[in-house]
C-alpha cells in the first residue's frame, strides 16, 4: 500500500489529441493539414499563468503583449499578424469587439479553461472575418459526472491575490457546474491598482441531442497610469505635465468595465460518427474611461478636464452546422453550415472641467453591421484501402460571407495531412479577410480625426507546409509559411490633413518554425523557435502642405514590420516525482520590435523616426507539492531575473514605453473534493 501522503504517479498519456477548432469537429492532431497547438490546463498552471494570455505565451508563433501588470489589457498576435486579425473565442463563440476588433485575453482566467487550441494561419474558410492570421479557442470544463468542489487561493507580489471555487455535478436531467473567480492587485506602478471577478456556469443536459448551455460574466476595475514619460520635463506633452508624474502619465486615468454572455448550442449524434449541432450566442459588453487632457476655452486658454467615455457593444450570432460521412468508400466526410451575426456598438462621452461645471453628454457613434455565412468543408482519404498512401487525408472548401456593408466575400482552403507510420507531412493554402472595425468606420469627426466609411477589408493569401515526427515519448515538428495581407487598415493624414484610417498597403511574412516534445518517466519538456520575415510597404509622406499639415508628395515605402519580433522562442522543462512533489521552469525569449514615427518638424522634409523595444528574455520557475492527493500548494518566481523590459510602444520617441513589472513572488494552494 502507497502511503496516504504519496501519490502515484499517472501514467504516460499516449492518447491521440482531440481538436475541434481547426476543422469544427472531433479530429485527431495528425489528421489536420494546419499547424495546431494545443494548451493544456495542467501546462498552463504548470508555467504560473493567471489569464489566456499568459497560458499561450510560449506557444509557437505567438507573441502576446499587454500594457502591465495583472488586469491591463493583453492581446495575440500569431506569425506576425495585428491582434485585430486573430480570432478569440471562447466554446466556439468570438469575443473581439465590434468596436475595436481586438479580443482582451486577460478577461480570460486560465483557471476557467480545460484547454487551449491555437490555429497558426488563416481560418477564414470555417470562421470569416477576424481570422486572417489564426484562431484562438479556450474551451471552458465540461460539467462533472459526480458532485464535486476544485478551490484555490494565491498569494502574490505588489500586494496581488486571487481566488476561485469551481463546484458541480449531476442534477435533474443533466450536470451543471459553477465557477467563480476574483483578483486583486495594487499593480507595479502608481495609479496600477486593478480589480477583477468572473463567473462561469456550464450545464450539459440530456444525452443525444446533448444541450450545452454555457454563461459568463465578468467585471473589472484598473488605474491606466499611461507610459512614463519623457526623462527631460520640457519634452512631455501638456496633459503628462497637470495629471502625471516622473513614473505615470495618469495619476487621473482609469477603466472600468463589464460583460455578459450567454452561449446555447444542441448536438445530435447519428450513426457513422455525423453530428448536427445548432448554436445561438449574445454578448453584451459596456466599458468607461475616465481621461485627464487639457482642453481650451474660448480665449484659447488652457483648460484641465476631466472626462469620461462610454462604450457599448453587443454581438449577436446563429448557426446551424452539419457534419456527416457522405463518402463511405472515401471515408469522406462533409463539414457544412450558416449563419447570421450582428454586431452594434453605440459610444458617448461626458465631460467636466476641473475648475467646475458640467459639458453636456454627446453621443459619438451609433453603428452596426450584420453578416450572413455559408461554408463547407470536403474531408476525406482517397486511398483508405491502400497500405502505403492510406494515411492521406485532404481537406477543400469554401465560406462565402455577405456583409451590410461591404458585400459579399469568398475564400477557399485546401489542404492534405500524410500520416506515414511515425511521420506525418503537411501542407495547406487558403485565402482569408478581416472587415473594419467600427472605429475604423465611424470615428467620430473633429479638426484632427475621423473614420473612414469608405475602408476596403483587408485581405490575405497564406501557403505553409511542414513534417512531424513522433516516437516513443517524443515529438518534433519544422515547418515553414508565407503569408501576404492586402489593402492594411492604419491610420494615417489623408490629402485633407485629417487623421484616419486607410487602407495604406500590404505585410509580406515568410517564418520558419521549429518545436519538439520530450516526456519521458518523471521528466516532460517542450521547446520551440520561430523565425519572422515580415516586410510592411505603404504610403509614408514627404512633404506637407505648411499650413494644413496635408501631405501633397508621398512615396510607397518598403520597411521592416513594425510591432512584429523577428525571433521567439518559448519553452518548459517539468520534473513531476513520484512523491508528488513536481518543479517548473518556463522560458520564452523575444526578439526586438520597432515602430516608425512620422517627424514633421520641417513639412518641406518629413521624415520617420525609428524607435526600437530591446529584446528579452523571462524565465519563471514553479514548485508544488501534492498533499494526501487532493490538496497542491505551491510557490513560484515570476521574471526571476529582474529583467526590465516593456511590450507595448508609447506613442512618442521621447516616452518610456509600458513598464512591465521585475521579479515578483507567489504562492497558494489548490484543493479538490
Amino acid at each position: 500500500m502507497a502511503s496516504p501522503l504519496v501519490s502515484v504517479p499517472e501514467p504516460l498519456d499516449t492518447a491521440p489529441v482531440v481538436v475541434v477548432t481547426a476543422s469544427r469537429s472531433r479530429q485527431t492532431l495528425g489528421g489536420i493539414p494546419d499547424a495546431v497547438t494545443v494548451v493544456s490546463a495542467k501546462e498552463a498552471a504548470d508555467a504560473g499563468a493567471l489569464d489566456l494570455g499568459d497560458a499561450v505565451s510560449r506557444a509557437p508563433g505567438v507573441d502576446v503583449t499587454r500594457f502591465g501588470y495583472a488586469g491591463t489589457m493583453s492581446s495575440i498576435s500569431i506569425r506576425g499578424a495585428k491582434s485585430n486579425q486573430v480570432l478569440v473565442m471562447q466554446d466556439g463563440r468570438p469575443i473581439n469587439q465590434p468596436s475595436t476588433g481586438l479580443a482582451d485575453s486577460s478577461l480570460e482566467f486560465a483557471n476557467e479553461m480545460d484547454q487551449v487550441e491555437v490555429v497558426r494561419g488563416p481560418s477564414g474558410l470555417l470562421y470569416g472575418s477576424n481570422a486572417l492570421g489564426g484562431v484562438v479557442n479556450m474551451l471552458t470544463p465540461e460539467p462533472p459526472a459526480r458532485f464535486s468542489v476544485v478551490a484555490g487561493a494565491e498569494l502574490a507580489g505588489f500586494n496581488s491575490d486571487s481566488n476561485s471555487v469551481r463546484f458541480g455535478g449531476p442534477i435533474g436531467p443533466g450536470r451543471w457546474l459553477v465557477q467563480r473567480s476574483s483578483a486583486s492587485s495594487d499593480g507595479h506602478r502608481e495609479n496600477s491598482k486593478y480589480e477583477g471577478s468572473n463567473w462561469l456556469m456550464k450545464g450539459s443536459l440530456f444525452s443525444n441531442p446533448r444541450v450545452i448551455i454555457t454563461g459568463t460574466s465578468n467585471e473589472t476595475a484598473l488605474g491606466l497610469p499611461g507610459v512614463v514619460p519623457s526623462v527631460d520635463v520640457l519634452k512631455r506633452d501638456t496633459g503628462q505635465a497637470h495629471f502625471g508624474n516622473d513614473g505615470v502619465s495618469s495619476l487621473v486615468d482609469w477603466q472600468k468595465g463589464w460583460s455578459r454572455a450567454l452561449n446555447t448550442r444542441i448536438e445530435w449524434d447519428y450513426p457513422g460518427g455525423s453530428e448536427m449541432s445548432i448554436r445561438h450566442s449574445i454578448e453584451s459588453s459596456r466599458v468607461r474611461n475616465r481621461y485627464g487632457f487639457i482642453g481650451y476655452d474660448s480665449m484659447f486658454n488652457p483648460v484641465p478636464t476631466l472626462a469620461t467615455s462610454l462604450i457599448e457593444n453587443t454581438m449577436q450570432e446563429g448557426e446551424v452546422q452539419d457534419h456527416l460521412l457522405v463518402a463511405p468508400l472515401l471515408d469522406g466526410y462533409l463539414t457544412a453550415g450558416g449563419g447570421w451575426r450582428k454586431d452594434h456598438m453605440v459610444s458617448s462621452d461626458y465631460q467636466v472641467p476641473e475648475s467646475g461645471g458640467d459639458v453636456a453628454a454627446r453621443d459619438l457613434i451609433d453603428a452596426g453591421v450584420e453578416t450572413g455565412y455559408a461554408f463547407g468543408e470536403f474531408r476525406f482519404r482517397p486511398f483508405n484501402k491502400w497500405d502505403y498512401l492510406g494515411g492521406l487525408t485532404v481537406a477543400t472548401g469554401a465560406r462565402h460571407d455577405d456583409n451590410s456593408r461591404f458585400g459579399g466575400i469568398t475564400n477557399p482552403h485546401a489542404g492534405f495531412a500524410w500520416e506515414a507510420g511515425p511521420v506525418v507531412l503537411k501542407g495547406s493554402a487558403g485565402t482569408a479577410f478581416r472587415a473594419p472595425s467600427l472605429n475604423d468606420l465611424f470615428w467620430p469627426a473633429d479638426n484632427y480625426t475621423s473614420g473612414n466609411p469608405g475602408l476596403s477589408p483587408e485581405r490575405g493569401r497564406t501557403g505553409e507546409g511542414g513534417v512531424e515526427v513522433s516516437y516513443a515519448g517524443m515529438s518534433a515538428r519544422i515547418g515553414g509559411f508565407w503569408r501576404k495581407i492586402m489593402d492594411q487598415i492604419d491610420w494615417m493624414p489623408d490629402s485633407t490633413g485629417f487623421w484616419k484610417p486607410q487602407n495604406t498597403g500590404k505585410v509580406v511574412t515568410r517564418g520558419l518554425e521549429i518545436e519538439g516534445t520530450v516526456k519521458n518517466g518523471w521528466v516532460s519538456l517542450s521547446a520551440n523557435l520561430t523565425r519572422l520575415d515580415a516586410v510592411q510597404t505603404r504610403t509614408e509622406n514627404l512633404v506637407l502642405d505648411p499650413f494644413t499639415f496635408a501631405p501633397t508628395v508621398t512615396t510607397e515605402k518598403s520597411r521592416r514590420a513594425g510591432f512584429v519580433p523577428a525571433v521567439m522562442s518559448g519553452g518548459m522543462i517539468t520534473v513531476s516525482a513520484p512523491w508528488g512533489t513536481s518543479a517548473s521552469v518556463n522560458g520564452k525569449f523575444t526578439g526586438d520590435r520597432k515602430m516608425y514615427l512620422e517627424d514633421d518638424t520641417d513639412p518641406a522634409k518629413v521624415v520617420y523616426r525609428e524607435k526600437r523595444i530591446a529584446p528579452y528574455t523571462l524565465l519563471g520557475l514553479r514548485v508544488a507539492q501534492k498533499i494526501a492527493g487532493s490538496i497542491e500548494v505551491y510557490a513560484g518566481v515570476d521574471n526571476l531575473t529582474d529583467v526590465a523590459y516593456a511590450e507595448q510602444f508609447g506613442n512618442s520617441l521621447e516616452d518610456g514605453n509600458y513598464p512591465m513589472p521585475g521579479r515578483s513572488y507567489y504562492g497558494g494552494m489548490t484543493a479538490r473534493w
